[in-house]
């Protein structure tokens, strides 16, 4: 649900729809027959790369009903492939699951962040989902300014407590963990994987982290983060594409549940903050440490460091595999979208050290 260009408008229905469904939710919610239909495509390319780890097609539908009463939904179809992210695989945590069990478990408390779900069906369970949803394109902005992040940080609190009440009343069902186990696997995974990768990739940054491994790794399996952590529902994948706030009234829908668990809270931070300055980010930090008094600023922002050093190990081991395992070159540059999450360890190793 990333905004995109307008798009050419093609008469009839997508690729796994049928009249008859559309025609029940348009007499259901508009009181009216269902005439005609069409749709545009908003699927980003990289989605559909052969690389990708999953295939995501979305549609916005155009719906007319009797009486010229107009309608548009989004159509989701996303089929997700485990084959290419063995990296994934071997840390126990496949996607996708958790976004049908929270659309289809909601409760009101959570609901008001949550897309309205007209339509849910597990097509195979893990593998394929199909979901028809409120559009919001109109009404709502991407959390792409200081601002709106200043705003969204300030209901964060609130987010997390009615996603916990949430979990309380319909069970954790098929949440991913985000536990010490998770973290454990990852950070041998990781090793594995830079060594390999320090081999095939002549690169100042990799060499540094394959250096300072040791003392990377202790900082991160540290007794110290371990006991601030107290696991809670979290949404696991709260960058700002996947944000969006109304003004009037204010309101805030989150999107792509796929990666939901229990977690540290403080992981939503880290991906809300991915692009902020260190200004945005101290700021942030101050009202989230408001929120929740059970731990001081300080330790807020050393387990927020430890979940930035958590997140560019798992980020920095899932690109480099894919690098390794796609590329026919036995040596190649590094690219710019894995210098990210490396550097981002970097920073959060020197922070806590």
């Amino acid at each position: 649900m990333i905004r995109q260009l307008q798009k050419t408008l093609i008469s009839g229905l997508p690729e796994g729809l049928s009249f008859t469904l559309l025609d029940e939710l348009c007499r259901e919610h508009l009181d009216r027959p269902l005439l005609r239909v069409a749709h545009t495509n908003l699927t980003v390319e990289a989605n559909r790369s052969s690389l990708a780890w999953k295939d995501s097609l979305t549609y916005r539908l155009h719906l007319t009903a009797e009486r010229d009463r107009t309608w548009t939904l989004l159509y989701k179809n996303t089929t997700y492939r485990p084959e290419r992210v063995p990296a994934v695989a071997e840390l126990g945590n496949p996607p996708g699951s958790p976004e049908y069990w929270v659309y289809t478990k909601a409760q009101a408390s959570l609901a008001r962040f949550l897309p309205e779900a007209y339509y849910c069906q597990e097509v195979s369970p893990g593998k394929q989902y199909k979901y028809l949803l409120e559009d919001l394109d109109t009404d709502y902005q991407n959390a792409t300014t200081p601002q709106i992040t200043l705003m969204v940080a300030a209901e964060l609190g609130t987010f997390h407590r009615l996603l916990g009440q949430w979990a309380k009343l319909s069970g954790q069902g098929k949440l991913l963990s985000y536990d010490r186990n998770f973290s454990t696997a990852l950070r041998e995974q990781a090793q594995k994987t830079f060594e390999r990768f320090s081999r095939r990739s002549v690169n100042t940054t990799v060499n540094e982290i394959t250096r300072l491994w040791p003392k990377i790794a202790k900082v991160h399996n540290n007794p110290e983060f371990y006991a601030y952590q107290a696991l809670k529902p979290i949404h696991g994948d709260f960058y700002c594409a996947n944000i969006l706030r109304r003004t009037a009234p204010i309101q805030v829908k989150v999107l792509d549940w796929e990666w939901a668990g229990l977690g540290v809270a403080h992981m939503d931070l880290v991906t809300l903050l991915r692009k902020a300055t260190p200004e945005l980010e101290t700021q942030v930090l101050a009202i989230y440490a408001r929120q929740n008094p059970e731990l001081t600023l300080e330790e807020h922002t050393r387990l927020y460091r430890w979940c930035q050093l958590e997140r560019g190990l798992f980020h920095a081991t899932y690109l480099a595999n894919q690098q390794m395992d796609t590329s026919s070159k036995r040596f190649f540059t590094m690219p710019k979208s894995l210098e990210e999450p490396l550097q981002q360890m970097l920073t959060a190793y020197y922070a806590v050290n």
